[in-house]
C-alpha cells in the first residue's frame, strides 16, 4: 500500500514556512535562529523533520522529548521566544512543527545577531543578519 502525503503538510518553503532537516541533529540554536528569523519577519511555521525539498526525513533518533527542547528555546534568544511545538507522526518517521508569531520587537540571538526572513530574487526565501554576516544557515 503506497502511503499519500497528507494534505496539511506544506509543500514548499515560504516567508512563513520553514523546513530543516534533523538529520545531523540540528542544535538548539541553529533551532532558535530559524525561528528569530520568522519572529522577526511574519511570523509562522518551522518544521523540523523536512527538508529543503520537502520530503520527509524525520527526526534524529536522540532528539528528546518537545517540552525540554521548547524550554531550551527560551533560553537561546532575548527577549525568550514564544514558541508551540507539536510532534506529529507521518508513517514511520515523526517530525516537530513549530509556531511562532510576529515579533513585537526584535528578537536577537543571545550572541547579537539578529535575523530576519526575505525573499531572494528567485521568490524562495532566506534567512539574513541585519547587523553583520549577510545570511544565515
Amino acid at each position: 500500500m503506497c502511503s499519500q502525503r497528507p494534505q496539511w503538510l506544506p509543500e514548499r518553503e515560504s516567508m512563513r514556512v520553514e523546513f530543516k532537516s534533523d538529520r545531523a541533529l540540528l542544535s538548539d540554536r541553529d533551532i532558535a535562529a530559524a525561528l528569530a528569523c520568522l519572529a522577526n519577519a511574519e511570523g509562522g511555521e518551522l518544521w523540523l523533520g523536512l527538508e529543503d525539498d520537502a520530503r520527509i526525513g524525520g527526526l534524529h533518533p536522540l532528539r528528546g522529548p518537545l517540552a525540554d527542547l521548547l524550554e531550551r528555546l527560551c533560553g537561546c534568544t532575548h527577549p525568550p521566544l514564544r514558541v508551540s511545538g507539536q510532534l506529529l507522526r507521518l508513517g514511520q518517521q515523526s517530525v516537530l512543527k513549530f509556531r511562532v508569531d510576529a515579533a513585537y520587537r526584535p528578537v536577537y540571538l543571545l550572541n547579537g545577531q539578529l535575523l530576519r526572513r526575505r525573499l531572494k530574487h528567485d521568490g524562495t526565501p532566506e534567512c539574513v543578519s541585519l547587523n553583520g554576516n549577510n545570511h544565515h544557515r
